[in-house]
């Protein structure tokens, strides 16, 4: 009774370790640190890069205005899939869909400015 007793014990003990082993080996406990980002072009609509990014240099939000610069290009992130830092952390994936930001050009002599000045010419009309 005594050795099956101890048979058990051990059975037991063993089942603990492969459990606490086998964890990370089926993703139990994984913290991922890099995600599979893919860029998809708003006016194409086809994707036209990918990279493996670290998670520390994403947002913990896509749901308000994100810019991002590849190469020397200004891009706007018009949509994410999924939006938020927690969920493509677990998914590992984050889809962006982004068109390229338009810098225009304006000759300054076209601009109206409407702006307040601050003078000394009422100072003397009569007004203590």
């Amino acid at each position: 009774m005594k050795n099956r007793k101890s048979a058990n014990c051990h059975k037991v003990n063993i089942l603990i370790i492969l459990l606490l082993v086998g964890m990370p080996v089926f993703g139990f406990t994984k913290n991922h640190t890099t995600i599979e980002v893919r860029f998809f072009d708003k006016n194409s609509k086809k994707k036209f890069a990918t990279s493996n990014m670290p998670i520390d240099q994403l947002p913990d939000t896509f749901a308000i205005n994100t810019n991002i610069h590849i190469g020397n290009e200004k891009w706007i992130i018009l949509n994410a899939e999924p939006i938020n830092k927690s969920d493509f952390r677990k998914s590992e994936k984050l889809k962006l869909h982004m068109q390229k930001a338009k810098i225009t050009q304006v000759d300054p002599n076209e601009l109206l400015f409407s702006l307040s000045t601050i003078n000394d010419s009422f100072k003397n009309q009569g007004h203590p």
